[in-house]
């Protein structure tokens, strides 16, 4: 007896196979042993699968192999075909998937716009994260372009575990004395002053530290500073006073001996 005989008998059994795309057979030799022909075309997605588009890999985990691009190709092939079930056959994947991204096409789509382009903008499907300033990314996109242009080579290294490498020493403390040349030496001054980084005693530049603005910080701090200065040189006059006292005493006793 066959052992193929009476496994197609099932038409149930078939027709569900046969549906799913997972073999082809030839009807006419199904019969026949030797030219009995089964294709497996994709694996199968399970019932009790987390994620209909997840391929188990030879290491056993579950990954997931679909791009936007490829999904957003599937959704047109299936409604250019009219046929989720050819567009299913096309690309190889289980007609849930296909339904699937028809039912996310607009969110794909608005995820699709917001890829990489020209090094503009990182995608946000999965692999990259949201841009947290856009103007200082396509500046940043610009400027490499310009140095470029001019030939001077402009790369990125990365390390085994794919983030980018840091700088050398050499690189970013010729970076640190280029940005302060830039600067002039009246406006380090200034910049030092609004700190409250001040060199008058007399409370002349009191004005200049930003927090004691009106509009700073602590805007009574200025007054409270300037209390502590008086109490301050009034206790320093006192002392020399007494000093001058003890010397004046001192010379007077002194000349008594004599």
């Amino acid at each position: 007896m066959n052992q193929f005989e009476g496994l197609f008998d099932d038409e149930e059994w078939l027709n569900q196979n046969m549906d799913l795309g997972l073999m082809e057979v030839d009807t006419e030799a199904c019969f026949d042993e030797a030219f009995l022909c089964i294709y497996r075309i994709s694996p199968p997605c399970t019932e009790d699968s987390t994620d209909s588009e997840a391929q188990v890999g030879s290491n056993g985990k579950k990954r997931n192999s679909y791009t936007i691009d490829y999904k957003l190709e599937a959704i047109d092939y299936a409604k250019k075909q009219s046929s989720i079930n050819l567009a299913s056959k096309h690309f190889n994947v289980d007609r849930k998937c296909i339904r699937k991204w028809m039912a996310q096409e607009e969110q794909l789509r608005k995820k699709r716009i917001s890829t990489v382009r020209g090094g503009e903008k990182k995608e946000l499907d999965g692999a990259g994260r949201p841009l947290l300033d856009p103007i200082f990314d396509k500046r940043l996109a610009a400027w490499v372009r310009e140095t470029r242009a001019t030939g001077t080579k402009v790369q990125s290294h990365y390390t085994s575990a794919g983030n980018l490498r840091a700088a050398s020493m050499e690189v970013y403390l010729e970076w640190v004395c280029k940005a302060w040349s830039a600067i002039s030496p009246e406006l380090i001054k200034k910049s030092f002053k609004v700190c409250g980084i001040i060199t008058a005693t007399d409370g002349s530049e009191d004005d200049l530290i930003h927090s004691m603005k009106p509009e700073g910080s602590v805007p009574s701090a200025r007054d409270l500073l300037r209390k502590a200065r008086g109490s301050e040189v009034q206790l320093l006059i006192q002392e020399e006073l007494d000093e001058e006292e003890e010397y004046n005493n001192g010379y007077e006793s002194n000349a008594e001996i004599e």
